[in-house]
């Protein structure tokens, strides 16, 4: 049984390194950061889906268009994507837990001709 565990943990690490050990991860703390998002058109329902470093966070309240997270002061990549609207893409820095911090995206519509060629979302800069 001590064997199996072992063997467990040790693939896990295994699958952490290989992966980049971690690199991209969130740094859960507290320094708040609240996600703002709007658009011009009124027929944006405020659901956007909230990415940090590649990593999905969730989706943003349809009434306030916001999602609020705490992180550890540092660099962070957002991405803010919702379908039928160009993602918004932003590099942050949060200073620290004695700062509240917003991120402001605003999104706009994807036009017919941009949705021809239209390419995947980059999460990552």
């Amino acid at each position: 049984m001590k064997i199996k565990i072992l063997l467990i943990v040790i693939i896990i690490l295994i699958q952490c390194i290989a992966c980049g050990g971690g690199k991209n991860l969130l740094k859960l703390g507290a320094s708040p950061l609240t996600i703002q998002v709007t658009s011009p058109d009124p027929a944006f329902d405020g659901n956007a889906n909230i990415y940090i470093n590649t990593q999905f966070i969730g989706t943003t309240d349809s009434q306030t268009g916001t999602l609020k997270i705490n992180l550890k002061k540092g660099e962070y990549i957002i991405v803010v994507a919702a379908d039928g609207y160009k993602p918004w893409r932003k590099k942050i820095t949060l200073l620290g837990n004695e700062y509240k911090q917003t991120a402001l995206a605003r999104l706009t519509l994807v036009l017919p001709e941009e949705l021809a060629a239209e390419t995947p979302v980059r999460l990552i800069e």
